[in-house]
């Protein structure tokens, strides 16, 4: 029945939970026709309806877990991010300079890029419109930070 199979490609990660727990693994997200930017279908699956997404454990790959999208406070991809951000939709995004306090007592530091009109240019208006995963790009990873756990931003 592979006809019913929905194509899926898994993206390494690492998962961060509300109740500070860490996972390296992959989340598999649904391929998009003519694309190939994982980081771009990423962004989709988290902030699409499904409150669920499939991801296996590096130290348990043999079994499928499925994990609540919002239980999860960051979702830090593998990779540099030259390497993640060069090709596709993503190239480098123009963002916003900041640092992200959230509410676990972690910070990032790193651009916030938010797809919004031009005519939103404030900081406070960017995340008010924005969906309820942001990228944010540091100098050493690319990850996307659930809007719900940000305390404040600097």
């Amino acid at each position: 029945m592979q006809e019913l199979q929905v194509p899926t490609h898994r993206v390494a990660v690492e998962l961060f939970t509300k109740r500070g727990e860490r996972f390296a693994g992959g989340l598999f997200v649904t391929e998009a026709p003519y694309h190939t930017d994982r980081v771009e279908d990423l962004k989709q699956a988290l902030n699409d309806q499904r409150m669920f997404l499939p991801f296996d454990a590096a130290q348990d790959a043999t079994n499928c877990h499925i994990i609540n999208k919002s239980q999860l406070t960051r979702i830090k991809l593998e990779g540099r991010p030259e390497d993640l951000l060069r090709e596709g939709a993503e190239a480098r995004p123009e963002g916003k300079a900041c640092e992200l306090r959230l509410a676990d007592g972690s910070s990032i530091e790193g651009e916030v890029a938010v797809d919004t009109p031009w005519s939103l240019s404030r900081l406070v208006d960017k995340f008010n419109a924005a969906e309820p995963f942001v990228l944010v790009v540091t100098k050493d990873s690319v990850e996307f930070v659930q809007l719900c756990h940000i305390v404040c931003v600097n």
